[in-house]
């Protein structure tokens, strides 16, 4: 790490604290005029591909890379954005272990729902109970941002909000949830070479720990290929948990290959979907299929993936 790399996060810090006032006296329309997408899934399925396919094709705006600098002052970000990019979009579709390139792609904005959420540093299974958190905040936050970007929003904040997902879609009755499932070798093989690339060994934890305190410190204890299996098949029951709670009509459910072959039913469903909730969202383009870059599969992790799985069955 440079000495640039280390000052720039102190500097960011100091630069959203001095703003934060600045961004209270923007927040002069808190209502819910605009309707949002919030696009949940596992770590390594595909939610990035979905972000960029819905931002890049529909009416919508984004909270992109640029906007994340200011997690703090969210409409400090948005007025920003849009003096220096606009309303531009183009995107060839790609990303680096979910990091988008341009300044107008959409970003995860981890450290604003950690900051909206009072989420900290937190392991998924140390997130606070829904009756501490500021529900009439986050409700004036996010419309917030819709009204100053004047626009429906696409969000990818995956299990920051889909672990309060049914107070989610309480509080936002404009709100739609798009769920993207992929295959959990899939999956599985992905995280594994995301610890390789991010931790150097395949010991190093990726990403979403479970949302049981227990069963992640018993995870921690085994193998890494029984703890990736642990981990893809925790955080996919949790969100089936909560997903069955929401009416059809507030979730569209994806599938990664078919999000690739057809990219244009997601839109639609989208679109339909969004009507019913009230809202106008104009499908702007047929993207056609979409190539993704997945490596050539390790047939010797996939085996040892798959022992992994059968080592969880009772």
């Amino acid at each position: 790490m440079t000495e640039d790399s280390a000052t720039l996060p102190i500097v960011l810090r100091a630069m959203n604290q001095a703003l934060a006032r600045v961004n209270d006296d923007l927040a002069i329309d808190t209502a819910e005029h605009h309707a949002n997408v919030m696009v949940l899934g596992l770590p390594r399925s595909g939610t990035t591909l979905a972000t960029q396919v819905l931002f890049e094709n529909m009416d919508l705006a984004c909270t992109n890379n640029l906007m994340a600098r200011f997690w703090m002052a969210p409409l400090v970000g948005c007025c920003v954005s849009r003096a220096v990019v606009g309303n531009r979009k183009g995107s060839a579709y790609k990303s680096d272990y979910g990091k988008t390139d341009l300044p107008w792609e959409p970003h995860e904005f981890s450290w604003f729902w950690h900051d909206l959420l009072g989420l900290q540093d937190r392991g998924l299974s140390e997130y606070p109970c829904p009756d501490s958190i500021d529900w009439p905040r986050v409700h004036r936050r996010i419309c917030a941002i819709n009204n100053c970007l004047s626009s429906p929003v696409v969000h990818k904040p995956l299990e920051h909000v889909g672990f309060y997902l049914r107070e989610f879609a309480r509080l936002f009755c404009r709100t739609l949830f798009v769920y993207i499932d992929r295959s959990p070798i899939d999956v599985a093989c992905s995280i594994a070479r995301a610890r390789l690339k991010h931790g150097g060994n395949t010991e190093f934890w990726y990403s979403t720990e479970l949302p049981d305190r227990a069963a992640m410190s018993l995870a921690k204890e085994r193998p890494y290929w029984v703890q990736i299996a642990a981990q893809v098949s925790g955080l996919r029951a949790m969100y089936e948990d909560r997903l069955c709670l929401l009416s059809d009509s507030r979730v569209v459910r994806v599938q990664y290959e078919d999000l690739v072959r057809r990219p244009i039913d997601l839109l639609e469903q989208v679109r339909t979907k969004t009507r019913y909730l009230g809202a106008e969202i104009a499908v702007t383009r047929d993207p056609g299929a979409i190539r993704p870059s997945n490596p050539e599969p390790d047939h010797t992790l996939v085996e040892l993936l798959i022992r992994g799985f059968d080592a969880l069955r009772p």
